[in-house]
């Protein structure tokens, strides 16, 4: 009997044993086949438990994956709802008004600005001291940071104790006139909204980048669209922008990049570790200034090459007309240029089985991709992106299509604008795996390829 029992424990630590070098070897098989489509059940299971953190400055974490500091949002969104969220915010991107233009008194209904709402990527930063961990949305369309703020008249429940400004001895309110001292009132696209007053306390980045004084939006009332996040880290450019507030600290510069997929962390970093890290990219394209004020970053993004046709795309009206938006998704293009697009990766996927789009969907050219075990590099063409000055940004497959992780489809991932002077938006599926480095001092935007490093 007792040798049984010895038998029975050395088969239990064998297969122990056994399962866990499997687990290793098919994490590192997918690290190592990223693009593979046809994914094997084991490689799932691993793919959506596992997380592979990057080292660098903060970590930027998709919202609804592994590394989120947030946990697994029950019952998480569809892709579609995903998808619907995001083109909710660039209708709102369309006519988002100047930092000007919220409301100071929270009495009126500020200013529409860009949906916040349902943020693909989150940051987690320190508020107070000592120190308080929130998790934020981390959005380059947004020139204002907000927290909720005990006491709250109408706050939503988030993952994080809600900010006590009375445990901080460093907070304070900014120099004006009034008991309460300005108050702010914003409302999105999807009429949520968040309303309170101004006020300063230590930012806590890193244990080396603390920014004292740091104005931000002490939130009191709030609708419950926010989901699990504490607020929104606003690195837009404005009055109150971080990037306009950390002049003395990090010489407007930030660099960041944002992760391939939701196992894997990307990372944010501010002034001299930017600068170390980023500063050297592969192209740098100029950064212009929008005369209205609407804060975003503005390129000239002149053409398109999939495969080997050329789309050439003009700026319409007396505007710029593209931004680089770390909170859209899908990237959008001129309906015509879309259109062209659209033709031309019909033509190059001709040879797999095309799926009727979702008519609630965003995307509407999708391919079944069921059987096939190629690399996806070997099924779609890479893309490049052309910039004035004869700047070229050449992109991953991966970036190319959108795949629901439920599924063997794949969908070009960009989409089409209804009116001629809609904004042209990079998009974050785009960005993912660049590393993107901003300085407002030499008015640049940077890309390089390569990875975040994970």
């Amino acid at each position: 009997m007792a040798s049984f029992g010895y038998l029975l424990c050395f088969c239990v630590l064998f297969l122990s044993s056994y399962w866990d070098k499997s687990c290793v070897y098919g994490a590192r098989e997918l690290a190592n086949h990223q693009h593979v489509v046809n994914k094997k059940e084991s490689l799932m299971h691993v793919a959506s438990t596992a997380c592979s953190a990057s080292t660098k400055g903060l970590q930027i974490a998709h919202r609804y994956g592994p590394c989120s500091p947030l946990g697994q949002e029950n019952p998480p969104p569809t892709f579609r709802e995903i998808l619907q969220r995001d083109q909710s915010r660039v209708r709102s991107l369309y006519s988002t008004p100047s930092s000007s233009d919220i409301s100071n008194d929270e009495s009126e209904v500020g200013a529409k600005l860009a949906l916040h709402d349902k943020g693909n990527f989150v940051v987690q930063v320190g508020f107070g001291t000592p120190k308080q961990d929130l998790t934020l949305m981390f959005d380059t369309g947004s020139y204002m940071t907000w927290i909720q703020c005990l006491p709250c008249t109408n706050c939503y429940d988030q993952e994080e104790p809600i900010f006590d400004p009375s445990k901080s001895s460093t907070f304070s309110n900014p120099s004006c006139n009034t008991p309460t001292c300005p108050p702010y009132s914003i409302v999105y696209h999807d009429d949520s909204y968040t309303s309170g007053n101004y006020a300063k306390d230590t930012l806590t980045l890193s244990s080396t980048n603390v920014v004292h004084d740091f104005v931000f939006g002490c939130s009191k009332n709030n609708s419950a669209t926010f989901g699990k996040v504490a607020g929104v880290l606003g690195v837009g450019q404005g009055d109150t922008s971080i990037m306009s507030q950390t002049l003395d600290n990090f010489g407007q510069e930030f660099c960041y990049c944002l992760p391939l997929r939701e196992t894997s962390t990307g990372y944010l970093l501010f002034g001299i570790q930017a600068f170390e890290t980023c500063s050297e990219p592969e192209i740098s394209v100029p950064l212009i200034t929008d005369l209205t004020g609407a804060n975003h970053y503005f390129v000239k993004l002149v053409g398109i090459t999939i495969g080997q046709k050329r789309l050439e795309i003009s700026a319409t009206g007396s505007l710029p007309s593209t931004i680089v938006d770390s909170g859209t998704i899908i990237s959008r293009l001129p309906g015509s240029v879309y259109a062209e697009l659209r033709s031309s990766f019909q033509e190059l996927m001709s040879q797999y089985p095309k799926v009727d789009p979702d008519p609630l969907s965003l995307l509407d050219t999708c391919y079944d991709l069921s059987g096939y075990d190629d690399n996806i590099d070997n099924i779609v063409s890479p893309m490049t992106l052309h910039f004035g000055d004869s700047k070229d940004l050449k992109l991953d497959p991966s970036a190319v299509v959108s795949q629901d992780s439920n599924s063997q489809t794949v969908c070009l991932a960009f989409a089409g604008n209804d009116n001629s002077d809609d904004l042209t938006i990079i998009g974050n599926h785009q960005q993912r795996n660049l590393k993107i480095y901003y300085s407002m001092l030499d008015k640049i935007v940077g890309f390089s390829t390569g990875g975040c490093g994970n």
